[in-house]
């Protein structure tokens, strides 16, 4: 009998359920898609959740946007913070992951405004209106934002309109950041905005936490996950910068009359039920994607083929603007204003 007992308080003792609920780490981050959003979980959010889960935590993210976010990391209302760039005063303050993405930072002026456009913002002796948002930092670019006239704002969204309006000159921001604002909230002003060539800068984003023992254990195991897991992550990143990247180089377009086509038929996509309008010649657009006919062409298929492919393009004047439509790719026209 008291064999029975001492067995079964042996089993009490040493008995683990078979499940446990993950721990909880809370990270705060705000609104800079395509890297992270309060809408839904982005692809990078993804990832770092991936990881996490298996360090055996669950992620609850919060988005007081990136003010906030350093706030209350401060304050220790949040675990970690995410997406943020590598600084030394940030090194020194908190504890920073190895890199988790990689950033290219470029410039941008309205091409309609009456600016002279500079070959070097470093010798340039004109001093320029260089929108910035409160609470980022801009890497090796805040050197240069010191020579320059520096207007804030309180997000990227507002710093492009104002850029849009004329009321700044040129604005740093994030290759695939600015893309995904203008396409959402003001599509047919996309024509206006153009790149600063000769100016950009890589950075890398990072996952912070603050300087105690605990946390120098779980940012351990993140990375050498993230090591892990890297390459994977990387390729599927790859792929979906591929897609922007098309968007980016895409250029204004106009849509004209062919041969195969004298009436410009397309098909409305952003309604209900599909419809198919008549577009007015000389209007002009965006190729959203191109398809990988144009890019990879087989020897064997002919020109008829090729240009009787479907595109989709986003309207930026006539009766339709700001409207995506598909078109046949022999109604496009590369190089027109």
């Amino acid at each position: 009998m008291k064999f029975l007992v001492f067995l079964f308080c042996l089993i009490c003792i040493t008995w683990q359920p078979a499940y446990a609920e993950p721990t909880t780490i809370t990270i705060s981050s705000g609104e800079w898609l395509p890297y992270s959003g309060a809408s839904k979980t982005t692809r990078y959010e993804q990832f770092i959740e991936n990881i996490f889960y298996l360090a055996g935590y669950q992620v609850n993210w919060r988005y007081p946007g990136f003010d906030f976010a350093l706030q209350e990391l401060d304050r220790k209302r949040t675990d970690g913070a995410f997406p943020f760039f590598s600084t030394a005063k940030r090194g020194e303050r908190y504890l920073v992951s190895s890199p988790v993405h990689s950033t290219r930072n470029i410039v941008l002026f309205n091409r309609f405004s009456k600016i002279r456009i500079p070959s070097s913002l470093e010798t340039t002796d004109q001093r320029y209106r260089i929108g910035t948002v409160s609470g980022y930092s801009y890497g090796k670019f805040d050197t240069t934002l010191e020579k320059h006239e520096r207007v804030t704002f309180n997000s990227e969204l507002a710093a492009l309109e104002a850029l849009k309006e004329g009321e700044i000159d040129l604005l740093p921001i994030e290759e695939f950041v600015w893309v995904n604002l203008v396409l959402q909230n003001f599509p047919h002003d996309y024509h206006r905005f153009s790149v600063l060539e000769g100016i950009s800068w890589d950075e890398t984003l990072h996952l912070i936490m603050t300087k105690t023992e605990s946390n120098r254990k779980i940012m351990s195991i993140f990375d050498r996950l993230l090591s892990e897991l890297d390459q994977q992550h990387q390729d599927e990143v790859r792929k979906e910068r591929h897609e922007l990247l098309r968007t980016i180089n895409a250029g204004t377009v106009t849509l004209e009359p062919s041969q195969l086509q004298p009436i410009i038929r397309s098909t409305l996509k952003n309604t209900n039920k599909p419809t198919t309008i008549a577009i007015q010649p000389g209007t002009r657009g965006v190729v959203l994607q191109w398809p990988d006919i144009v890019f990879d062409l087989p020897d064997d298929l002919a020109t008829v083929q090729i240009l009787r492919s479907k595109v989709d393009v986003l309207l930026l004047s006539g009766a339709h603007s700001g409207s995506i439509v598909t078109t046949e790719l022999n109604h496009i026209r590369v190089g027109s204003q």
